[in-house]
């Protein structure tokens, strides 16, 4: 090992005096003229190094063994020939491809197997239609009426024609009093759209979802009415919300409908900031 240490420094201290500086020189040419032109690998398209180039006498295909390795690899695995089954598996779907259409954007295409949609992208918007139309349906499935809302629309069934309560009408969206007749959608909100009650309660979703309902309402022409109520049941606190909104519709008047009601649209929305509604 120290033969060894001292035959290197003789070396270094030979090229330090300046023997085999030609040799260097013209090193140093081959290796500029290479660079100009380098030969690219096969896998990656990264430049070989000239000493690798070298020292695989101008063969060199691939700056490392995994670049090499995987572009065989990949090679391997288009040359090879299907297994029986797959061959077998190719012919059954060639001759059984079965007629689909995307339930999403309605287009026509075939498949060994009965899809329901035709892209990735299709999947996926279904994916979220799916999930909203269960919101609605469990947001349904927990309706609870209260007493003071029961008997609001007791009071609109004996006044108006063609009533309907927590009917599913504006797409998917429901109201809990809707009159037909005049275009309004009537929400009665209790405490639980303003305050917290339960630990797993989320007023901004309560919240949130009530602002898409109101738009949605809008968008199918009918008037949102909202009417606030925090307290227990109460007859005459009903009975005078119902006469306030009565008076909102003059031409239906305030006395139990006796004939067809005048159909009545409004352009704008009733405004009952002065009484809490």
């Amino acid at each position: 090992m120290k033969n060894r240490l001292k035959l290197n420094e003789k070396l270094d201290n030979r090229h330090a005096n300046g023997a085999g500086k030609y040799q260097q020189e013209q090193y140093q040419k081959r290796i500029e003229a290479y660079n100009l032109n380098p030969k690219h690998c096969l896998q990656c398209s990264q430049a070989i190094v000239y000493q690798d180039f070298v020292s695989n006498r101008g063969k060199s295909k691939f700056c490392s063994r995994s670049c090499s390795a995987t572009f065989n690899n990949k090679q391997r695995q288009q040359n090879r020939p299907p297994t029986l089954k797959k061959r077998i598996y190719k012919q059954y779907v060639s001759k059984n491809l079965k007629a689909c259409v995307c339930t999403c954007c309605g287009t026509e295409f075939k498949s060994p197997h009965i899809k329901k949609t035709c892209s990735d992208l299709c999947a996926t918007q279904r994916k979220k239609e799916g999930g909203r139309k269960g919101g609605l349906i469990s947001a349904s499935r927990q309706i609870k009426r209260s007493k003071n809302e029961i008997y609001f629309y007791e009071l609109c069934k004996l006044n108006f024609f063609n009533v309907l309560h927590n009917e599913p009408v504006f797409n998917g969206w429901d109201a809990d009093i809707i009159l037909l007749d005049f275009k309004i959608a009537i929400l009665w909100n209790g405490a639980w759209h303003y305050k917290q009650i339960t630990k797993q309660h989320s007023i901004s979703q309560v919240q949130n979802r009530d602002r898409i309902k109101v738009d949605v309402i809008k968008e199918a022409g009918y008037i949102p009415v909202i009417i606030k109520d925090l307290g227990k049941f109460n007859k005459k606190f009903v009975e005078s919300k119902f006469a306030e909104f009565c008076k909102t519709i003059p031409e239906a008047g305030f006395e139990p409908a006796r004939h067809e009601a005048v159909r009545y649209e409004r352009t704008e929305i009733p405004d009952f900031s002065h009484s809490g509604i």
